[in-house]
């Protein structure tokens, strides 16, 4: 290969990147156009769909509402009309007309007197008289079946040779004639719901022209119809999305199908993009001869002075280039200088760098493995926190202790690595109970007699040594013999015991196997007392809840006994009632804490009898009108009693409303249907139906089977329908 000087090395170098470059430069200018050209038309698709079906659904909620509206407002008025009075008819009309907020949009209200055989013969709206509405098939069907009062609605739709909408409401009279009232709107209904769409066309330099059609393919901006062509097509087209045809050099037509709640609604677009491409074409060809101008004009320059600093510059980055590739091992002090001072300058620089770098890589090796190492164990410390926090959550969920105690058991044994083995025992009546153990043989354990003081005992966390060693010198030798049998050799004890209002629970026993060299750390000491707190907690907040549900239960039996004493058919009543309800709470799959609620208000449903006189309560015949009356009073007297008492306000609440009916005929407050509270609806039938199956004075016990007939009789009267049909599957099952 010859050798050519330097700088016609370049200048050839030049020439070629400068066609590489050029030609890079018009081919992503040329595909930064098609982009661009692509995106306009993309911008336009997205602002379209999004102002297109959020006007079309505007449309439908406001067609919807005045739908509604007017014919509540129709219906009110066919009401009180049974046979044809014209004067009586024309006032319905004149309201229907006035009293709506849609009055500025109503352009006609008419009535239609229309005979058997479907002949108009008397309305408001002479043009139609005559009009045999018996050839109209989808409507005629529907009317012919309505018997004399009954109504029937059609929906709002925009009439075939129409561009605004009717709303049309019939009504049977007693005479075999049908009366019909009808609504129709002006253009300006049209208009204003699309306001929104026509102000994003006029504001749009792209969008022309915009037509809006109905389910007919009738304009409803302007009198006119869709062309054949363009029916044809809108109706083959996919719905939802828009659809062009070029109809010129940057122009093109776009369709738009959307179903709504009143027929398909089409519209089509007139397009131009010419003055948005042309504007970006020009910024494009501008853009593509900047390059050019400066590249040709600055070459001679450019070539000029890069002669002067182009070698010293590559001699430099070499060494740079060296320096890296030998992973800063290059001997530094050898590196020579240039002539030039920049170079120099750029050279000192480096040479202090690479120092400062050769000393950073060698201080970050030997500190990589402490980071490392101490992030894995931050890693682990998060996760065992993060257990031990879900463990305390969990532990709300577990009624009985043992359960809740193996939980932690199991648990344990990922946060003391150090543990090989272990056992769980509780105390019981003066006995000491294995309940669980890892490693150690628990059916021997369970076999051990080991009373209360005869092993070791611990008030805190404790490490014991030996401590198989330990418990043979404090228990019998048959117990130890089996104690020695059922355990693996242990080095070391980490006795973790559970301890409350100063009384001791039992004990987790963690063990190191005793060829082991590890020892208990600080940190697995801790989280023993973090396991020991959580225990503690569970205890203490147990025997609270205890202590709250026995205090409750001894005064709810009290006001049972009083009301018994008081009333005598409630003898055996109330407890009858809370079992049932009890039952079929948890039949019903309903949280604990809601299934004792509905039984303690059950148990008193009836307390509030108390204040009811007597001669009242156990009157043997029929009530007088005011008797029942002071009767009904007593699920508020109970109310105004218990709403004050912590802890009883629900309750209160169910027992106010346990004789409220689904119908709304009930007291004291005439609840209907959800309204009621779940708990009272439940506590209502099960009240119904032991009162129904009980001995009175005044009647017979009904059957099982007779009452759960009275039940489904009345069940969305006055009970819960799928209520009954849950219970009556409870009770056909016992």
């Amino acid at each position: 290969m010859d050798k050519i000087p330097f700088k016609n090395f370049i200048l050839k170098r030049i020439n070629i990147y400068s066609i590489i470059i050029l030609t890079t430069a018009f081919v992503l200018i040329f595909m930064l156009f098609l982009f661009i050209n692509k995106q306009i038309r993309t911008a336009t698709d997205e602002q379209l769909n999004f102002v297109i079906k959020k006007t079309m659904i505007n449309y439908d909620l406001q067609l919807n509402e005045m739908e509604n509206n007017l014919t509540s407002l129709m219906k009110e008025e066919l009401e009180n009309i049974n046979s044809f009075n014209e004067e009586k008819i024309e006032n319905a009309i004149d309201r229907i007309h006035n009293n709506t907020k849609y009055k500025h949009l109503i352009k006609n209200t008419h009535f239609f007197l229309i005979n058997e055989k479907g002949i108009i013969e008397k309305t408001s709206y002479e043009d139609d008289l005559g009009l045999n509405l018996s050839e109209i098939t989808v409507l005629w069907n529907n009317l012919k079946p309505l018997n004399p009062g009954q109504i029937f609605v059609q929906s709002t739709t925009n009439e075939n040779g129409t561009n605004f909408p009717w709303l049309y409401i019939y009504k049977k009279l007693s005479e075999d004639y049908y009366l019909e009232f009808g609504v129709d709107f002006h253009n300006d209904f049209n208009t204003i719901i699309f306001s929104p769409l026509l102000d994003f066309v006029k504001e749009s330099e792209t969008i022309k022209n915009i037509e809006i059609y109905s389910p007919y393919f009738e304009s409803f901006l302007e009198n006119k119809n869709l062309e054949v062509k363009y029916k044809e097509y809108l109706q083959t087209i996919p719905e939802g999305e828009i659809h062009y045809i070029d109809t010129g050099f940057y122009k093109s037509k776009a369709f738009y199908k959307l179903q709504s709640d009143y027929g398909y609604r089409y519209v089509t677009l007139n397009l131009d993009y010419a003055n948005s491409r042309n504007i970006f074409f020009s910024l494009l060809i501008l853009l593509l001869f900047v390059p050019i101008f400066i590249f040709f004009f600055m070459r001679k320059f450019i070539v000029k002075e890069t002669d002067k600093i182009i070698k010293p510059i590559k001699a430099t980055a070499n060494m740079m280039k060296e320096f890296t590739e030998n992973d800063c091992t290059l001997d530094l002090e050898k590196i020579s200088d240039s002539k030039i001072q920049e170079i120099d300058q750029i050279k000192s620089e480096f040479l202090i760098m690479a120092k400062k770098i050769r000393n950073s890589v060698i201080q970050q090796e030997n500190s990589n493995a402490e980071l490392e190492e101490l992030y894995e164990n931050n890693e682990l410390l998060i996760k065992k926190i993060n257990r031990i926090i879900k463990i305390t959550i969990e532990s709300k969920e577990y009624e009985n202790l043992e359960e809740f105690l193996k939980h932690l058991f199991d648990n344990i044994f990922d946060f003391i690595p150090e543990a090989d083995y272990g056992s769980l025992s509780i105390l019981k009546d003066g006995q000491r109970h294995f309940i669980d153990a890892r490693g150690h043989n628990l059916e021997i354990l369970q076999k051990i007699d080991l009373r209360n003081g005869l092993f070791v005992e611990a008030k805190d966390i404790k490490i014991l040594d030996d401590i198989i060693e330990y418990d043979k010198q404090s228990i019998p030798k048959y117990s130890a013999d089996l104690f020695i049998q059922a355990s693996k050799p242990i080095k070391s004890t980490l006795i973790i015991p559970f301890n409350a209002n100063g009384k001791v629970y039992g004990s987790m026993n963690l063990d190191i196997d005793k060829f082991s060299n590890k020892e208990f750390s600080q940190e697995s000491i801790r989280f023993s007392k973090f396991f020991s707190d959580i225990i503690t907690s569970y205890l203490i907040l147990s025997e609270y809840q205890n202590l709250e549900s026995k205090h409750k239960e001894s005064m709810i039996r009290a006001i049972i006994n009083l009301v018994e004493i008081h009333d005598n058919y409630t003898k055996g009543h109330s407890n009858n009632v809370s079992k049932l309800a009890l039952e079929f709470s948890q039949k019903l799959g309903l949280e604990r804490d809601r299934q004792l609620q509905i039984y303690w208000a059950a148990l008193i449903h009836d307390m509030g009898k108390i204040v009811i006189p007597s001669s009242i309560l156990n009157k043997p015949s029929r009530l007088t009108p005011e008797e029942f009356s002071e009767i009904k009073k007593h699920p508020i007297y109970a109310y105004d009693v218990l709403k004050s008492i912590d802890n009883m306000e629900d309750i209160a609440e169910y027992i106010k409303y346990h004789h409220e009916r689904i119908d709304g005929k009930g007291y004291p407050e005439g609840l209907k249907g959800k309204e009621i509270p779940l708990e009272s609806r439940i506590i209502s039938i099960c009240d119904s139906f032991d009162a129904m199956t009980s001995e009175r004075s005044y009647k017979k016990a009904f059957t099982k089977e007779q009452a759960i007939k009275e039940l489904i009789n009345n069940k969305g009267i006055q009970f819960d329908e799928k209520l009954v049909d849950s219970f009556v599957k409870l009770v056909l099952k016992d």
